[in-house]
């Protein structure tokens, strides 16, 4: 049993509508492709992790202040794979 576990930042930082609902409940369903897995919703905010996860966003996408708004929430999900 193999542990994927994929980040993700909001446009819009913590008031994001999204971050808020992965807050209050944290299981949430992934789609990927026609599968669908559960897995487990943790959100970052400690700033060297928040840092981490902006460091691998930017060194695949570029500035990321170009279209985020906010960075001052990520979230890491365990998603785990049978």
């Amino acid at each position: 049993m193999a542990l994927a576990i994929p980040y993700g930042i909001t446009l819009y930082g913590a008031e994001t509508k999204w971050y808020k609902h992965i807050t209050a409940n944290p299981e949430i369903e992934l789609s990927i492709g026609q599968k669908k897995v559960r897995a487990q919703a943790r959100h970052l905010l400690n700033a060297q992790q928040l840092a981490n996860v902006t460091d691998r966003f930017r060194a695949k996408n570029g500035a990321l202040e170009r279209y985020y708004r906010k960075l001052d929430v990520a979230i890491e999900v365990n998603v785990e794979h049978t």
